[in-house]
């Protein structure tokens, strides 16, 4: 067993590992000192493992991970399913099931802005409400393309994507986006930290536009989603 600390979301965690991969998994977000613990027992490797099918060193990245979200939930912050793409000092999240075409679409705001488009994190950003703002916050759990930056950005806007014959864009209510936000993040078991989720997920819903957007994956897609979002 190994130990070393990392920085996610401005807060400092001290993970427990016995798989080397794991490290270097994390070495973007290295830091020194030591932060919030977090470990695991070997019952819930052997769930893990028997649950999903995959090896160990997988499981812990994946165990790890689900026990920072619960910590990081306790600080007004959350893990979501997008892909996110910063511009001009301002996040944009693309949020949508597995497969729809998320990935896809932030890449046509890189090929649109250029070097000006940064990517915040392609597949499990963090989001947490600090300084009275929601921030979008990379992380190295990114999507099988490792797209990712060690940043905080302010998140401008979220769309939910939907695969369409022509690209479109219309603004929903937070009622709308609330079951979407759910739908892409991790929810606890227990009914305290639940009603913490739903609290901070309102917020979210409240406080960041959210939009719903039929997209192609042609250039389009971006030039139409840009003019909305921005």
């Amino acid at each position: 067993m190994s130990k070393f600390t990392c920085t996610l979301a401005d807060l400092a965690f001290t993970l427990y590992a016995r798989y080397p991969a794991t490290e270097r998994f994390c070495r973007d977000y290295l830091a020194s000192g030591d932060g919030i613990a977090i470990a695991y027992s070997a019952s819930e490797m052997a769930a893990e493992c028997e649950t999903t099918g995959m090896p160990p060193p997988l499981c812990e990245l994946t165990l790890l991970y689900r026990k920072i979200c619960r910590e990081l939930l306790r600080r007004d912050g959350m893990v979501f399913h997008a892909s996110v793409v910063a511009v001009g000092g301002r996040a944009y999240s693309f949020t949508a099931p597995s497969g729809t075409g998320k990935s896809t679409h932030a890449a046509l705001w890189r090929r649109k802005f250029g070097p000006a488009a940064v990517m915040v994190n392609d597949d499990k950003p963090l989001l947490r409400l600090a300084g009275g703002e929601f921030r979008a916050y990379g992380t190295p759990w990114c999507g099988k393309e490792g797209l990712q930056n060690r940043i905080a950005v302010p998140l401008r806007a979220v769309a939910v994507l939907e695969r369409a014959g022509v690209n479109r864009i219309e603004r929903i209510s937070g009622a709308e986006a609330l079951p979407v936000i759910l739908n892409q993040t991790l929810r606890p078991e227990e009914p305290e930290e639940m009603d913490r989720l739903l609290a901070l997920c309102d917020r979210l819903a409240r406080a960041v536009p959210f939009y719903r957007l039929g997209c192609t994956p042609d250039p389009e897609a971006a030039d139409v989603a840009c003019e909305a979002m921005r």
